[in-house]
């Protein structure tokens, strides 16, 4: 489950596969939850506050902001030239990839 996302309801089940096994009784059961560090930097953005910044080749600039996750509609304005990227995920940083962040926007198509 390494890279999984936690979010949402867990539920154990448990099966006893011994063959003429009835009924039983589980004793104990351990969860250890390892949360990865945080290793990008990022700016924190506020309501209506413009960041304005350069950011040049293949650099990657990360920001965050908070909305409630009832939040069903946000919306983010990027301004440059060249080739713009817009990559986003509510679970954390993005990792730039089409299949797997909750948006990627390319300027450029």
């Amino acid at each position: 489950m390494a890279g999984d996302n936690a979010v949402g309801d867990w539920v154990l089940e448990v099966t006893d596969s011994r063959g003429g096994a009835t009924g039983g009784q589980l004793m104990k059961w351990d969860l250890f939850l390892t949360y990865s560090p945080v290793v990008k930097e990022a700016v924190a953005l506020t309501n209506c506050e413009p960041y304005t910044n350069i950011v040049s080749g293949a650099n990657i600039k990360y920001f965050t902001y908070d909305s409630p996750r009832s939040s069903t509609q946000v919306t983010n304005t990027l301004i440059g030239t060249g080739d713009l990227v817009l990559a986003g995920d509510r679970d954390g940083a993005p990792d730039g990839d089409v299949l797997t962040d909750n948006y990627y926007v390319d300027q450029r198509g």
